[in-house]
């Protein structure tokens, strides 16, 4: 068995050093179109919902706005509930492409709201445009039904619902792809760089 010491280790890498680096090169670049042609797009849809008191009080309207600002995050908890996603689960069951559970459904599902706004955006991630516009608009039907359960004098208005031209779709990144195949292809070109440097030796 051919074997080499550490300096003719080092020499050998540093004449054949060209086929480790072409290697490393020719492993990123296939590993990245490879990548690519395999990737699936997740896309997220949105709704948009305004929170407000049923009957406004233009005397008391400021304490209104404050009493339901101060309860966003009641709000926001209340569409991440089981009693909430229980109902819209029941729903999207209806939906033959949806094998989803209560759970999944939880992780796919965003809240965002402001500290000075009343307005709510409720956002779905999916792998199909139709079931993440399905989702968001599902679970702003239950939650304006449910809302009561929090507060009896308080409204939900649908402002945006969500459509398919509205989806926005997650952009493909390569670079963990790039990494994976030039760090392969670099460790391949060594061996491969050692094995012609033993031939070589032989001669």
């Amino acid at each position: 068995m051919q074997q080499f010491s550490l300096k003719q280790l080092v020499k050998t890498v540093l004449k054949l050093w060209y086929i480790p680096l072409i290697l490393a090169l020719v492993g990123g670049f296939l590993s990245q179109r490879y990548a690519e042609k395999k990737y699936e797009p997740a896309y997220t849809a949105k709704t948009t919902v305004l929170v407000k008191q049923k009957h406004e009080n233009s005397n008391h309207l400021q304490q209104q706005v404050d009493g339901e600002l101060s309860l966003m995050g009641t709000y926001r908890d209340l569409i991440n509930s089981n009693k909430v996603m229980t109902k819209v689960h029941k729903k999207l069951q209806q939906v033959k492409s949806y094998n989803g559970s209560v759970v999944d459904l939880k992780k796919k599902v965003t809240v965002e709201t402001s500290s000075d706004s009343l307005m709510m955006h409720i956002q779905t991630t999916e792998r199909s445009k139709q079931l993440a516009v399905k989702q968001a608009n599902t679970i702003a039907t239950v939650f304006k039904k449910q809302i009561t359960t929090v507060s009896e004098t308080s409204q939900v208005t649908l402002m945006t619902k969500a459509h398919i031209k509205s989806v926005s779709a997650s952009e493909f990144s390569g670079k963990k792809a790039i990494l994976y195949g030039v760090i392969l292809g670099g460790v391949i070109g060594i061996f491969l760089e050692l094995i012609i440097g033993g031939l070589l030796k032989r001669k």
